[in-house]
């Protein structure tokens, strides 16, 4: 018989191999649970992983079986295959183990695994001699003492009230301004049509607030799970998910407006805020799998894993490499099946860890560091670089006093980079909307580019604090306002034209222009008022087709000057 991995054993990077030694030591503890059969484990909840799966219901030709729809047109939009990790656990592994007494929780189709609960070594020791199991690993402790609260999340007592702005966004509006944000919603981009998972550790009344209702109303909330008890009840857990859910989806014109008020949502519970143990990385990447057959486009991740209740399954800082950690690896799974997965940073930046945590640590992951509301560093913000030197964070966001809205109703704000990452999941949703036949890496890149320290990064702030609008003329491929010739202020292109041209504007300070279409005996045919924000380029454009061929005059009237272009139709 093969050697397998022992069941009480702390947890294992996958890097690490067992000697020969180690191989005799485990042999001999299946031996004892052999012979005791009443004795109790230390472990109540365990990982079970499987040799194959061969033998299965399912195939890769049949992919409607285990997908649905949506996550097969994403496969299909960017030539991602369907492969063998795709496939559900082989059903009949399953119904063996369940016929030995044991309660299955849930499997996983990407490990080729189970999550199983049992309690007694005998039972352990009969599935460790199954023949397509490959490997156990105890991964939560029994009778594991409860705490009723968690000190990473916290919230400052008052709200720090923005001024006139608030018009529209209410709180949220300065948070969203320092990325540029607003410039994608005035175009319509507010995440219609995009669908985000919140991995979390409960979402504490968020059923019940006015300030989420629209999401109800307009059936933007597409469905709950919660993977720590195996139901769907996720509001009755925690005030975290609450907080970090309304930084997207709160959506109350002149309180509070996310950063994706129209995007469609999954709320998924994995983490137990009562605990810290590694069964909760297992708990998000059944989370994921879930999200990735239900078609989701981003996965925000407000969750954080380095040190734990039992220090034996504690990681090291070498343990960041992109390739150890369970949690790691699945988001890295989730980037490969075109899921565009945000992670917080952590908040580690002032402690002894310092560094960021799992799974900040993944290479295909967009990592989220913290400022404050001057754009400064926030000391808490875990920093890079990965033990292997990639930059991590990639980027950042507010996420001190950034502003929020807790399981009360109360606006508040609070600290953590655990905000700032659904701040950028939110705006990459609207982001992707401008562009759908982007990929997932595609809209990383155009956010790293867009940010202000790309060319110099660093361990602090990765590339730094991203500008959307610059972003979005990246994804929708205006090379000619990307290009855009500051000392110009306005121009016309092409010109002359045949059908279509458009009016380029460089914003020099924050202001509202007036620009009006005439013919060329000055009569307005057109006039369009709108706000501009300095250093920001635009782009405009009339309805040519509603017009002759001819010459015309484009009036570009802001709170200095007026300035005169020509403008050449060739075409009737």
């Amino acid at each position: 018989m093969k050697n397998k991995k022992t069941v009480e054993t702390p947890p294992i990077s996958k890097s690490r191999k067992y000697n020969s030694v180690m191989r005799l030591m485990m042999m001999m503890i299946c031996l004892i649970f052999a012979t005791n059969s009443f004795a109790q484990l230390d472990y109540g909840k365990h990982w079970i992983g499987f040799t194959d799966k061969q033998g299965s219901n399912y195939s890769i030709q049949q992919p409607e079986a285990f997908l649905s729809q949506k996550a097969i047109e994403r496969r299909a939009r960017y030539n991602i295959p369907i492969q063998e990790n795709d496939l559900p656990v082989n059903p009949n592994y399953i119904n063996q183990i369940k016929q030995l007494g044991v309660n299955v929780l849930y499997t996983s189709k990407w490990f080729n695994s189970a999550l199983i609960a049992v309690n007694d070594s005998a039972t352990l020791a009969q599935i460790n001699e199954l023949p397509f199991v490959e490997a156990t690993e105890g991964v939560s402790k029994m009778n594991r003492p409860r705490s009723s609260n968690n000190a990473r999340f916290r919230v400052k007592k008052e709200l720090e009230v923005t001024d006139k702005n608030e018009i529209y966004y209410g709180s949220a509006f300065k948070q969203l301004r320092m990325l540029y944000g607003d410039h994608l919603h005035s175009r319509g981009y507010t995440g219609k049509g995009m669908t985000i998972a919140v991995m979390d550790a409960g979402f504490s009344n968020v059923d019940e607030l006015e300030i989420f209702q629209p999401l109800f109303i307009n059936e933007q909330i597409l469905g709950t799970r919660d993977f720590v008890e195996g139901d769907e009840d996720v509001y009755a857990h925690s005030s975290h998910g609450t907080q970090v859910f309304s930084t997207m989806a709160a959506n109350q014109e002149g309180v509070y407006v996310g950063a994706a008020p129209d995007a469609k949502y999954w709320l998924f519970r994995t983490e137990d805020a009562g605990s810290e143990t590694i069964v909760e990385e297992y708990n998000w990447v059944r989370a994921a799998e879930f999200a990735d057959s239900a078609g989701v486009d981003i996965i925000n991740t407000s969750l954080g894993y380095s040190v734990f209740d039992d220090p034996a399954m504690n990681y090291t800082y070498d343990d960041m490499n992109g390739n150890t950690c369970r949690i790691t690896r699945g988001a890295d799974i989730a980037a490969s099946k075109g899921i565009l997965v945000v992670s917080s940073a952590g908040n580690q930046g002032n402690k002894n860890w310092r560094y960021i945590t799992a799974p900040a640590d993944a290479d295909s992951v967009l990592t989220v560091g913290a400022v404050d509301e001057f754009e400064h560093y926030a000391s808490f913000s875990s920093q890079g670089p990965t033990p292997d030197q990639r930059v991590k964070p990639n980027i950042v966001a507010q996420g001190k006093h950034t502003a929020l809205v807790l399981p009360s109703g109360d606006l508040r704000t609070g600290n953590g980079t655990s905000y700032a990452a659904p701040i950028i999941a939110g705006l990459s949703a609207c982001l992707w909307q401008a562009n759908r036949g982007k990929n997932n890496m595609d809209i990383i890149q155009a956010i790293e580019k867009s940010s202000d320290n790309y060319s110099t990064p660093n361990n602090l702030t990765g590339y730094g604090l991203p500008n959307f609008y610059e972003a979005f003329l990246n994804v929708t491929g205006d090379e000619q306002i990307l290009s855009f010739d500051k000392d110009a202020v306005a121009f016309v292109y092409p010109n002359p034209f045949a059908s279509q041209a458009n009016i380029y504007y460089y914003s020099k300070i924050t202001e509202t222009v007036q620009l009006e279409l005439c013919t060329f005996s000055g009569r307005t045919l057109e006039t369009y008022t709108t706000d501009v924000f300095e250093g920001q380029p635009y782009k405009f454009t009339f309805n040519w087709l509603n017009y002759p061929k001819g010459m015309f005059l484009v009036k570009i009237t802001n709170s200095n000057q007026q300035k005169i272009l020509r403008a050449v139709k060739m075409g009737s």
